[in-house]
Formats: structure tokens, sequence, C-alpha cells
């Protein structure tokens, strides 16, 4: 009888060990929704960016859509705690310059190449691996316009420090929402004193300032004459005016 109950007592021991064990488990739950939102690309396959091509990712649940330099793109993303999966790409037909469709087609092969993935835990950064854990894609998140232009002479948009305030970026932390007829809700952020990103309904759109035009006006950088994927957007005051694929909406604040 003694060694009956001495089994029992260790085996209880054992039980609240294994427990204890488990509960004290590094926890990854909510990573994949981590995913959600706006990035920039600032990384394909370990070399950096063309300067202004403006590689972006916009992520929404199973959707994926964005710009590769030249043309947009959609797909759909299916994702675990730290796997992924993009597929069923597919691209405007536009035909920009060749280091432009060549750094495109990189951009495409790596999305498809995709399998594994891992977020940064102290910056708003994620890498996109390969299965033979070759990283294939750097993203900085951009929704809360933490991103600034590069410097002259680099080729890579970088992350800044919210907290940093100098005369350079005092507009990055400024946004607006604008409802425009038949397309929606519409947000305008600063990524800088130059710089727009615009979060459309189905994709998200980096702007330029045009020194050229009267009024607060801002544009995509044109990759070929008669671009009819170009995008502009002429903020004037309460009211402003977006060009959207050929597409022209009247926008109120």
């Amino acid at each position: 009888m003694c060694k009956f109950w001495l089994l029992a007592v260790f085996a209880l021991c054992f039980s609240g060990c294994a427990t204890n064990f488990k509960s004290s488990s590094p926890k990854q739950e909510g990573s994949a929704l981590e995913l959600d939102g706006n990035w920039l690309i600032e990384n394909i396959n370990g070399a950096g960016v063309i300067d202004k091509s403006h590689l972006t990712a916009m992520i929404s649940g199973n959707t994926i859509s964005g710009r590769a330099g030249c043309n947009n793109f959609t797909g759909q993303i299916s994702r675990t705690i730290d796997k992924i999966s993009i597929r069923k790409l597919a691209l405007t037909r536009k035909m920009c310059s060749p280091a432009l469709m060549a750094q495109e087609q990189r951009l495409i092969g790596a999305l498809e190449s995709a399998n594994k993935l891992e977020i940064s835990k102290d910056k708003p950064w994620v890498w996109f691996l390969s299965k033979n854990q070759t990283t294939t894609l750097k993203l900085v998140k951009i929704n809360d316009g933490n991103v600034t232009k590069p410097a002259t002479g680099t080729n890579t948009i970088r992350a800044v420090d919210l907290n940093t305030k100098n005369k350079q970026d005092d507009k990055s932390s400024e946004h607006h929402v604008f409802h425009c007829a038949t397309l929606g809700r519409i947000e305008m952020r600063f990524l800088g004193p130059e710089t727009i990103l615009l979060t459309l309904p189905e994709e998200s759109v980096i702007l330029q300032r045009d020194r050229s035009a009267s009024g607060a006006r801002y544009k995509s950088e044109s990759n070929s004459e008669n671009d009819s994927e170009s995008s502009s957007f002429w903020n004037k005051g309460h009211e402003a005016t977006l060009l959207l694929k050929n597409t022209t909406y009247s926008c109120t604040h």
C-alpha cells in the first residue's frame, strides 16, 4: 500500500511538472495578424531596390496586392504562425525600362518562393524566406508613417524613429481621410515633406510632390509616356482630385 501511494504521488508531481513546462513555452499566437497592413519592400534576395521605384505590398486577410515598380500586382496569401504561401499572382501589362522590368521579375519570383515568415520583435520589419531558408524579401511596415525617403545615392527606404522631431519630418505624423465619389474612403498620410502614401480600397500608392504644379499636387513617378497606370492627387483644402488609372474622382475631406 505504501508503495502504491508513493507511485501515485510521483505521478502527480510529474504531471504538474509537465503542465508547468507547457505553460512556460513561448507563445506566437497572433503573429500572422501582424502581417496585415501596408509595407514597403526594401530588399529583394539580399539586394536593395532601384531608387524611387517604390515597391509596396498591402496585405489584408487572404489578399496581397501592391506596386511592383512598373506594374501593380494582386494575389492570394495564406499563412500560419511562421509559414506563408503566395499564389495566383496577377499583374497589369505595362512596359517600363529594362531595369524596372528585371527588378519586377525578381520581386514576383521572391513572392512566389516565399515559404517561411519571420517577424522582428522590436522593429516594424518582416522577412520572407524560401524553403531552403534563404531570405527573399525584407519589408518595412508603413501604417504609422514611419518611413522616410532614401538619401541621394542610396537604394533603400529605411525606417525612422517616430519620436525624432526635426524640420524634415515635421509632417510625417499627419494623415487625412477623404471620401471619393464611387471609390469610397481613402487615406492620405505623409511619409516625408515631399512624399505621401494614399491607402485606397484595394491598393496603396506612393506619390511625390510635383513642384511644377500650383497647390499641393502629388504624382507617381512616370516610367513611360502616356502612362495609363499613372496616379496623381491634387489637394485643395477640403477638396481633392484623384486621378487613378485614367479615371478622375472628386474627393472631400
